[in-house]
């Protein structure tokens, strides 16, 4: 399972980050401009679903990471009434959060979306489930894809996150590095084994905090 979280994380994600920067531009802008014909209605609505997933993960992301918002919006028009699928989440003072909580606010439809993506395909090829229900996770599937990359704002908003507090943010890589080392020696060297493949990404978050508040321990008492 260890094995598998590592593979998610590190040729999954980068890959479907790919996949579905390449669906953007060759589906789903296609499907805006009408160049599908018959079939680009069905795409939008597919691309409407996707970009509700997209907008929730910032959402939800956002309330677990504590960074305030004045909420989020799914439309599938325009203000012109043209046929565009879009939303946004609004921050509150974005600029004052730290790189962790940026980074992981602006890849979350991308993090949360592969994982939805997996389990779908899960269902989809699995014939133990009913015929419909296979039918709704390929559905769902595809819509994930559609809309699954970070936006252009979000990947500045990382930039601008970082340039805020470079000192701190290349802190926080530390840290983040150094959990991954202790989840990887944890697991190879002392062998602990988690039943389920989300434990490995809470042990990864508390190993963070962990060493967090150690350095944090160790800097008041040497002070």
């Amino acid at each position: 399972m260890f094995e598998e979280i590592m593979r998610v994380t590190f040729l999954i994600f980068p890959l479907m980050w790919v996949i579905g920067y390449f669906v953007h531009i060759f589906i789903s802008k296609k499907a805006f401009n009408k160049k599908f014909g018959y079939f680009g209605p069905i795409i939008n609505v597919l691309a409407f679903i996707g970009v509700a997933v997209h907008e929730f993960s910032h959402q939800i992301t956002c309330i677990i990471v504590g960074m305030p918002t004045k909420g989020f919006s799914v439309s599938f028009r325009d203000r012109f009434g043209r046929v565009n699928p879009h939303g946004n989440v609004i921050p509150d003072q974005p600029y004052q959060s730290t790189l962790i909580q940026v980074l992981l606010v602006s890849l979350a439809p991308l993090l949360i979306g592969t994982w939805l993506v997996y389990f779908s395909l899960i269902v989809a090829f699995n014939p133990l489930f009913e015929p419909i229900y296979r039918i709704i996770a390929v559905v769902f599937c595809i819509s994930i894809i559609l809309a699954i990359t970070p936006s252009t704002p979000d990947i500045r908003l990382i930039g601008s996150a970082y340039k805020n507090d470079p000192e701190y943010s290349l802190y926080q890589i530390f840290l983040i590095a150094l959990s991954f080392l202790a989840l990887w020696a944890s697991v190879d060297i002392l062998h602990w084994y988690f039943p389920l493949e989300y434990l490995y990404y809470f042990f990864l978050i508390l190993c963070y905090y962990g060493f967090k508040y150690v350095f944090k321990g160790i800097r008041l008492v040497s002070v």
